[in-house]
């Protein structure tokens, strides 16, 4: 485990299935925040979750991000799709904007927030 306050443990990778997620809050600059975590068949990734098309959560509080077909992530408001191993907009109506990536770190099992990194998101 990272010995450093910056290190959040979002989960261990035993617990995400492949093509599943998780979602979690954290706080930044006092903030709270809510991100999600992916497990793109071995490869994770972590976005802050919110929509590029209007701000709002992509999920409605469910804790799926996936399109029932898993081949990529979706707006639940308004069907914005994104890559999810890259979070860039696939269609709808996001312009071509991608997810905020949230910086990970992973050591054995676990899987951690990396907050050192500073905000790449307003």
């Amino acid at each position: 485990m990272p010995q450093n306050r910056s290190f959040v443990l979002i989960c261990k990778s035993s617990d995400l299935p492949p093509l599943s997620s998780h979602p979690f809050t954290f706080f930044q600059a006092g903030e709270k925040k809510e991100g999600f975590l992916i497990n793109e068949n071995g490869t994770f990734n972590a976005y802050l979750n919110r929509c590029r098309h209007q701000g709002i959560t992509l999920d409605w509080d469910t804790g799926d991000f996936y399109r029932p077909d898993k081949k990529v992530l979706i707006c639940k408001t308004h069907g914005a799709t994104y890559h999810p191993g890259t979070g860039a907009c696939a269609g709808g109506p996001c312009n071509g904007k991608s997810l905020f990536r949230l910086p990970l770190a992973i050591e054995g099992e676990g899987i951690y927030l990396d907050l050192s990194v500073p905000e790449p998101f307003s």
